[in-house]
C-alpha cells in the first residue's frame, strides 16, 4: 500500500509537468505572416522580420509593395503579397517621412542624416538640410521635391538645384514647417508650428491663422491633404481638430469628441487618407484611428483588438485592397481589412 501510495505522489507531478508544456504557445516563425484576426494583422520584431518596433512612415508604389520608415532600423521594403521583406540601412536608423514620386523614386526624410532617395537600384545621398530634421516630402506636377523641415523653412530640390524659404528671406510664416500637400494646381499647403496653415503657389503667401480661420491660436498642423475634389484637410494638436477647407468654407470637428470609449483618440492628428469612397481616415497621437464617412463616425483600436500600442504614428489607405496600414510607436506595424 505504502510502494503504490508513493508511487502515485511521483506520477502526479510528472502529469503536471506534461500537461503544463503541452499548454505552452506554440514558438512563433517570422519568415510565415501571422494569422489576420477579425481583419487585423500586426506585425512585429516577435513575429516577422520587422526590425524595430516603432514606424514612423508608410508609403505604397505603384504596384503595392509598403516602405516603411523605422525609429531605429532604417528602411524596409515589404512586399506583402509575397511575404518578402528587405531591410536598407544606408541612411541610418531614424526615418521620418517616405514619399515615392510619379517616377517610382523613393525618397527618405531622415532626422539628422539627410535626404536620401532610391531609384530601384542604388541608393543616392542626396545632402544633409540645414538643422538637420525633415518632417515633410512632397512632389508637385513640375516634379520638384519641396522638404519640409524642422527649423530650417521649406526647401525646394529640383533635381540640381536647392532652393530655402525661410522667415529671413521670404514671408513663411514658420521655420517649422511639419506638412505639405499639393494640391490639383501645384500649389502647395504647409502646416506649421504656431502659426497655422500657408498657402504658397510660388510666388505669394497665404496664411490661414485663428485670425480668419478656424484653426486655433497656438496649434500646430501636423497633417494635410487634398482630396480628388481639392478640398484640404487639415490635422491639428493639441486639441485634436480636424479642419476641412472647400476652397471658401470651413468646417470643423473635434476627433475627441467623436470617438468613442473606453480609449477616446486624442493628442495630435499625425495622418488623414481619403478612400475612393471618400470617407475620411484619422490618425490620433494616443487612442488609434477613425473613420468619418461624412455622417458617422467609427473608432478603431489597435490595442482592443490584439495589437500592443494604440500610439499612432501615421496611416495610409489602399484602395485597391481596402486596407488601412497604419504604424505605431512601440507596437510596429498595422493592417485592417475594411468590408464596406
Amino acid at each position: 500500500m505504502k510502494i503504490k501510495l508513493l508511487l502515485i505522489l511521483l506520477i502526479i507531478p510528472l502529469l503536471l509537468i506534461t500537461a503544463c508544456s503541452d499548454d505552452k504557445e506554440e514558438p512563433i516563425d517570422p519568415d510565415l505572416p501571422p494569422e489576420p484576426q477579425d481583419g487585423w494583422t500586426f506585425y512585429t520584431t516577435r513575429n516577422s522580420p520587422l526590425p524595430e518596433w516603432t514606424v514612423k512612415a508608410i508609403a505604397i508604389d505603384a504596384v503595392g509593395n509598403k516602405w516603411l520608415g523605422t525609429g531605429g532600423g532604417g528602411v524596409v521594403y515589404f512586399d506583402d503579397k509575397n511575404y518578402q521583406w528587405t531591410t536598407y540601412t544606408n541612411m541610418g536608423g531614424f526615418i521620418n517621412k517616405i514619399h515615392i514620386d510619379a517616377d517610382g523614386i523613393v525618397w527618405v526624410g531622415t532626422l539628422s542624416a539627410g535626404l536620401w532617395k532610391y531609384d530601384g537600384t542604388d541608393w543616392t545621398w542626396i545632402g544633409a538640410i540645414p538643422d538637420g530634421d525633415i518632417y515633410a516630402l512632397t512632389t508637385d506636377m513640375a516634379g520638384n521635391l519641396w522638404v519640409g523641415t524642422h527649423r530650417a523653412g521649406l526647401m525646394k530640390f529640383d533635381g540640381q538645384t536647392w532652393t530655402q524659404y525661410n522667415t529671413d528671406n521670404s514671408d513663411i510664416p514658420s521655420n517649422w514647417v511639419f506638412s505639405i500637400a499639393a494640391d490639383l494646381d501645384s500649389i502647395l499647403w504647409l502646416g506649421t508650428a504656431y502659426r497655422g496653415l500657408t498657402r504658397f503657389d510660388g510666388a505669394s503667401w497665404e496664411i490661414y491663422d485663428h485670425q480668419n480661420s478656424p484653426i486655433r491660436e497656438g496649434q500646430y498642423t501636423y497633417s494635410t491633404t487634398v482630396d480628388g475634389n481639392d478640398r484640404k484637410f487639415i490635422g491639428t494638436g493639441p486639441w485634436s481638430d480636424l479642419l476641412i477647407f472647400d476652397n471658401q468654407d470651413w468646417t470643423k470637428y473635434n476627433i475627441h469628441e467623436h470617438s468613442t470609449g473606453p480609449n477616446y483618440l486624442s493628442g495630435e492628428i499625425l495622418s488623414i487618407a481619403i478612400d475612393n469612397y471618400e470617407n475620411i481616415w484619422i490618425a490620433a497621437h494616443i487612442g488609434g484611428f477613425i473613420k468619418f464617412d461624412g455622417e458617422n463616425w467609427t473608432t478603431y483600436n489597435p490595442t482592443r483588438n490584439g495589437g500592443s500600442s494604440h500610439l499612432m504614428e501615421c496611416l495610409v489607405y489602399e484602395d485597391e485592397t481596402d486596407m488601412v496600414w497604419f504604424g505605431t510607436y512601440g507596437g510596429g506595424l498595422g493592417s485592417y481589412q475594411v468590408n464596406h
